[in-house]
């Protein structure tokens, strides 16, 4: 398959992306295998459970690598059938799905989103949800919001803005923002919406948080920033699956 510019970009980022949580996963097993050995009561239980997780977690990074590679973000993402080959007998729980799908959405959105912010062509991005019944109502308040780039609204509320989140955002020219504003009118937001803050706990760091209504506890923030919070976030759904099959 023939892929564009601006897709090979994107599946270039995705890749890197995917390549520095790798190494994350890594970095902390070796970190956590050393805490485990150095204790006085040596659990062999937890630090087999600690490889295991950890090895895990790298199989499907390199199962999404791989996938990524054929250049076929948006298609795969959108493909049941394609997800549940790329988790293979790495994830087999029904549940798994959604890991699987947060995983590869997360990889999709940081390359698509770094090759948008090196487009010079496209200096607007409209955020877009499905439109349909299944649209969470914080997410169908960001649909149509038309702000440039460089806009700190991004940094923020870039998608995956929570589990199985199906939003997208498009780059669009000086023109074609314009003409979208005339076009749809006050259905296009040219401002952020004003949001209320709800306080939670992060499951990853222990910190009280806030986040804006429109994004699930958790998810706040472009998912191209921090590739080692999202391996976080993968070995925790993959621990709690484990601990659900139990």
């Amino acid at each position: 398959m023939s892929l564009t510019r601006a897709q090979k970009t994107a599946v270039a980022k995705a890749l890197e992306f995917l390549r520095a949580a790798r190494v994350d996963v890594r970095d902390r097993k070796v970190r956590d295998r050393l805490g485990i050995l150095a204790r006085q009561n040596y659990d062999e239980t937890s630090y087999i459970a600690r490889l295991v997780l950890a090895n895990k977690a790298a199989k499907v990074l390199n199962r999404i690598a791989a996938a990524v590679r054929e250049g076929r973000l948006e298609a795969n993402l959108g493909d049941k059938e394609k997800l549940r080959q790329i988790a293979g007998e790495a994830l087999t729980d029904a549940k798994a799905y959604i890991i699987l799908r947060n995983s590869f959405a997360t990889a999709y959105n940081a390359g698509r989103h770094e090759q948008q912010k090196r487009d010079r062509t496209r200096p607007y991005l409209l955020y877009r949800t499905m439109g349909d019944a299944a649209v969470r109502p914080g997410h169908r308040l960001l649909d149509g919001v038309l702000l440039p780039k460089s806009h700190e609204f991004w940094a923020t509320h870039y998608p995956p803005n929570g589990h199985n989140c199906r939003c997208r955002v498009d780059g669009l020219t000086k023109r074609q923002a314009e003409a979208l504003v005339e076009a749809e009118g006050s259905r296009v937001r040219t401002s952020p919406p004003r949001e209320r803050l709800v306080r939670y706990v992060d499951t990853v760091t222990g910190k009280r948080m806030t986040t804006p209504e429109s994004i699930d506890p958790g998810w706040i923030g472009a998912p191209s920033s921090d590739p080692g919070r999202f391996a976080k976030h993968l070995e925790r759904a993959l621990q709690r699956l484990e601990r659900q099959a139990v």
